[in-house]
């Protein structure tokens, strides 16, 4: 109990507040003797979040109100993309009056970042889905385009890229080369066990 006192003490004299999170406190207390009074991590976190449980419901609250707001005003701008960074964000929307009401910059952070990280992983879905429909659309030329075991790569590749479905689907003609020459590999493939279960 000793030891919690003057470790709380020393939170006090280094003027922690609600708005620090333990890592910033924790750095900003390391270097005094009293740090080493409770001697784990988890006492010290412990002792930090005694004072600090109203503030965080306080915290809490707080987003709960300001997060829907911030969030529709990120998806109203055209210039908030999965890889705009908070500095960027912080120049786009100083002006802004919900911006302004942030009381701490890290709660504006913290809420950007939570946007931005489901915008990017949005991104990656959409990606993987336009990417696996593009290779099912060449397989389908494949087919189309009566590929079979005898047929080269170069000849495959050569027959897609002048199909009228190449040129016509924007989609497919973002499919890399690899993509492409993997997809008529596994294609081969296929082809191949089917003729040899024929025979």
């Amino acid at each position: 109990e000793e030891g919690e006192k003057a470790f709380m003490h020393l939170l006090r004299k280094a003027g922690v507040d609600a708005n620090r999170t333990l890592d910033q406190t924790m750095r900003a207390i390391i270097t005094d003797p009293l740090y080493r009074a409770l001697s784990t991590l988890a006492e010290k976190k412990a002792a930090w979040e005694k004072p600090s449980r109203p503030r965080n419901t306080e915290r809490g609250a707080r987003l709960a109100k300001f997060r829907p707001a911030l969030r529709n005003m990120f998806r109203c701008n055209p210039n908030v993309f999965h890889y705009t960074t908070f500095a960027t964000a912080d120049k786009l929307f100083s002006q802004h009056p919900i911006w302004k009401q942030g009381k701490i910059e890290a709660e504006c952070c913290l809420v950007f970042e939570e946007y931005v990280a489901e915008l990017k992983s949005r991104d990656v879905q959409e990606s993987r889905s336009a990417r696996s429909r593009s290779v099912a659309k060449v397989v389908n030329l494949f087919k189309q385009l009566n590929v079979d075991v005898v047929t080269r790569w170069r000849t495959a590749n050569n027959m897609v890229l002048d199909s009228p479905e190449w040129n016509e689907d924007s989609e497919l003609r973002k499919l890399p080369t690899l993509t492409i020459l993997l997809a008529f590999e596994d294609y081969s493939g296929v082809r191949e066990r089917e003729y040899e279960d024929q025979m």
